[in-house]
């Protein structure tokens, strides 16, 4: 189709008052002519007066509306899992930290006698909503996890759910269980029952079961994000399919 110089309306706008396609036509000749006024061809004039014109700039603008629209949605979950990511970083650290695990002095008095005495004992209280809020966080990295089209995520998301599977016994222990989803979930109540010790090896330490999902947080994170999205629609490591995360699952 020839191009119409001059042409400045919008698309789907139903008037051409920028470009005046009658008035060119009949100042120039009749419209059985080969060609108008600026190189415009007339035999094309019936197609572009009947709308034809209009529809195809309209598909046009509209196609391309929505592959931005669609470039956007990915980039925004990209920046999700990013954020995600770094959520769990963070929660894995506050479990690292040897503040929640050292003893602390508490003071029982007896209700008969009114004594007093003293005993030390970790903070279950506080080492509880750590772990919660660990398995909380785990649970939505997973998810994004086997939502990504990201090699880089679908693979530190297996990794992650591989090794948490591996250390199922030891966490069902500190009361987190280990679901068919792969999703994790905390129960207070087990955890106070639970041996301690056992637990700080799972959370504490180089090399630890919490160590290396901080490792994997952050490697989610730094290959995620608007800054990760290239300007093609894609990440900066190659897309698999979905249905592989499951299947190596």
């Amino acid at each position: 189709m020839s191009y119409i110089r001059g042409y400045v309306s919008e698309p789907w706008s139903s008037s051409y008052s920028s470009y005046n396609l009658l008035n060119s036509l009949s100042s120039n000749g009749s419209s059985s002519s080969s060609s108008g006024l600026n190189g415009i061809n007339v035999s094309d004039y019936s197609t572009i007066s009947s709308g034809s014109y209009r529809k195809l700039l309209n598909s046009y603008y509209s196609s391309n509306s929505s592959a931005k629209a669609s470039d956007k949605s990915k980039e925004a979950s990209s920046e999700l899992t990013k954020q995600n990511a770094v959520a769990m970083g963070n929660s894995v650290k506050e479990i690292m930290k040897d503040s929640l695990w050292e003893k602390k002095t508490y003071t029982e008095t007896d209700e008969k006698t009114g004594e007093k005495t003293e005993r030390q004992d970790y903070d279950r209280e506080a080492i509880g909503k750590a772990l919660k809020k660990f398995t909380e966080d785990y649970n939505k990295v997973v998810e994004d996890a086997g939502n990504s089209d990201s090699v880089s995520v679908l693979r530190n998301g297996v990794w992650m759910t591989q090794n948490t599977s591996a250390n199922s016994g030891l966490l069902s222990d500190a009361g987190i269980t280990v679901g068919s989803d792969n999703k994790l979930s905390f129960d207070q109540e087990k955890f106070d029952k639970a041996d301690i010790t056992a637990v700080k090896t799972l959370f504490k330490g180089y090399g630890s079961y919490a160590s290396q999902l901080l490792n994997r947080s952050n490697a989610i994170a730094n290959t995620t994000g608007a800054s990760a999205y290239n300007k093609n629609g894609g990440y900066a490591y190659s897309n698999i399919a979905q249905s592989n995360f499951n299947m190596w699952m």
